[in-house]
């Protein structure tokens, strides 16, 4: 865990807060805040990242190069964020998840963590 408490979580502005899931690096951080129409959004900075499909999204060790995650970092990501309600996303380099994004968090862990795990080794 890189000596980061997972379990801890910031408020750094009232209905602002931070807490650090790790991934990109143990101390990846990401931000949640509850929108004026009580809407939750969370700021995945490049922790989760967004791609190009707005009903999935990624995670990577490092996107310039293009390293992957294990499946269990993946997995502790999803359901560190899982803490928070957020229906929308926005990622570091300019994607968002306009609507249903927790869910998009889970299930496109769930899916990273299948494909680096070998479990479609057959549909390559």
């Amino acid at each position: 865990s890189g000596g980061v408490d997972r379990s801890a979580e910031v408020e750094i502005l009232p209905g602002v807060r931070a807490s650090q899931p790790g991934g990109h690096f143990p101390g990846s951080a990401v931000v949640h805040w509850t929108a004026p129409d009580g809407a939750g959004v969370l700021f995945s900075g490049d922790t989760i990242g967004t791609v190009a499909d707005p009903e999935w999204v990624t995670f990577m060790r490092s996107f310039p190069n293009w390293m992957p995650l294990s499946g269990a970092v993946v997995q502790r990501i999803a359901d560190h964020v899982s803490r928070y309600e957020f229906d929308r996303l926005y990622g570091n380099f300019g994607g968002c998840v306009p609507r249903d994004a927790r869910a998009a968090v889970q299930r496109s862990a769930e899916r990273y963590a299948a494909w680096v795990g070998g479990e479609y080794d057959h549909l390559t």
